[in-house]
C-alpha cells in the first residue's frame, strides 16, 4: 500500500507470520527520501526478525542508504 505508516507494521508482522515468506519489496512513490527512511526503518527491523529478504524497488541510492538485502 501506498501508506506504509500507521497500521502498516503491524500488518506486515501478522502477515509475515502466517507462513514462509521470502522477500518484502518497499515499493512507495511521491514520498521524500528522507520520509522514506524514516517509515522504512520499522519495516526493514520487521523482516529482520522474520528472517525475510528486504528489497527497495527503484532507487539503488534508497536501497544502499537502508542496508537492503
Amino acid at each position: 500500500p501506498q501508506d506504509i505508516g500507521s497500521a502498516f507494521p503491524d500488518r506486515l508482522r501478522a502477515a509475515l507470520g502466517g507462513g514462509p515468506v521470502a522477500a518484502f519489496q518497499l515499493r512507495v512513490k511521491g514520498v521524500d527520501q528522507h520520509e522514506l527512511a524514516r517509515l522504512a526503518e520499522p519495516l526493514q527491523r520487521i523482516c529482520a526478525d522474520a528472517e525475510v529478504a528486504f528489497i527497495v524497488n527503484d532507487s539503488i541510492t534508497m536501497a544502499r542508504r537502508l542496508g537492503a538485502d
